[in-house]
């Protein structure tokens, strides 16, 4: 099961895991588990008054179910982890190469703009750092890509339905701003809600169309 949870970053070593979806694993069997799990996400889920109904869904709620194996989910696991870890190295190469470019400009006192200084040449120290974080960040570019195939090659040996997914999506209802008038203590933040709720429905059916007419770009 797939409840959306935070983007982790470890403000040591600056590794970043992001888990688009936390998943939240249950046994085949344990349907007392299921229902736990999905009443616990509920909670979630905000509701207030609407021009038809007093109690209203005021978010959307997605709940998806796929069939893994462990094999599959300790692979995933590991891609997470390998992910993380490029971040702080990439972001320090992208750091040290800003540090050399910027010392390519001098400012023109006369002028006040910034001009490329002619046969800037950078330390030599900091020319190495640079070649040793991209070599470095290409090396743990290459394990993500690896960790990629390691899933593919499981879910190719896997039985068919392992990978299978249903999802269950409940959209709060789209509102007219003219109704606002038969909503019980309507607020402005209600408004933002209605307003938020519109726009995504908007949206969405921005992506149904480009799916249905098999455009090249499916937009959001």
């Amino acid at each position: 099961i797939m409840i959306r949870g935070p983007t982790i970053k470890d403000e040591e070593t600056g590794e970043v895991r992001v888990s688009p979806l936390t998943p939240c694993y249950v046994k085949v069997g344990e349907v007392d588990k299921l229902i736990e799990r999905v009443t616990e996400s509920l909670k979630f889920r905000k509701q207030g008054s609407s021009a038809t109904h007093d109690e209203s869904s005021r978010s959307h709620v997605f709940l998806e179910m796929e069939l893994v194996t462990n094999r599959l989910v300790n692979a995933r696991k590991e891609l997470w982890d390998a992910e993380a870890e490029v971040v702080p190295v990439g972001k320090a190469r992208t750091d040290q190469l800003i540090l050399i470019q910027s010392q390519q400009f001098k400012k023109n006192e006369e002028t006040g703009e910034y001009e490329m200084i002619k046969d800037f040449k950078p330390k030599p120290e900091e020319q190495a750092e640079l070649a040793r974080l991209q070599k470095e960040t290409v090396r743990l570019e290459g394990v993500v890509v690896k960790k990629h195939e390691a899933i593919a090659k499981i879910m190719e040996e896997s039985e068919k339905c392992i990978g299978g997914t249903i999802v269950f999506v409940d959209l709060a209802g789209n509102e007219w701003g003219s109704d606002s008038k038969n909503i019980k203590g309507d607020t402005g933040i209600q408004a933002r809600e209605r307003k938020e709720i519109n726009k995504s429905l908007l949206s969405l059916k921005e992506c149904v169309r480009a799916l249905h007419l098999h455009k090249d770009h499916v937009p959001y």
